[in-house]
């Protein structure tokens, strides 16, 4: 099997076998407000990237209503969520 040893072999050198593009992986972590900072969180929904900055400020879902496969583990819904639990019961 000569193709798995040579990903053996590109592994074991340090040399990455799968091929992305480096503005595309660089831009999937700039912030979406901030373009000139760099993202500490990211929305695999809408590719989005959030700062430093943003997350301190209480970023929120871009569409909590909206279904989203990957709410499950998403750490800007679960800040959304906290917020909406807390501004309910103010207004309870």
């Amino acid at each position: 099997m000569p193709h798995a040893a040579n990903k053996v072999s590109q592994i074991l050198d340090g040399q990455p076998f799968f091929e992305y593009s480096a503005s595309a992986m660089i831009s999937k972590y700039k912030c979406r407000f901030h373009p000139d900072r760099r993202g500490v969180l990211y929305c695999e929904k809408y590719e989005y990237g959030y700062c430093e900055e943003c997350v301190a400020q209480g970023i929120t879902c871009s569409d909590p209503k909206l279904y989203c496969k990957y709410r499950t583990h998403c750490i800007i819904w679960e800040n959304c969520r906290e917020l909406l639990k807390k501004s309910r019961a103010g207004d309870g």
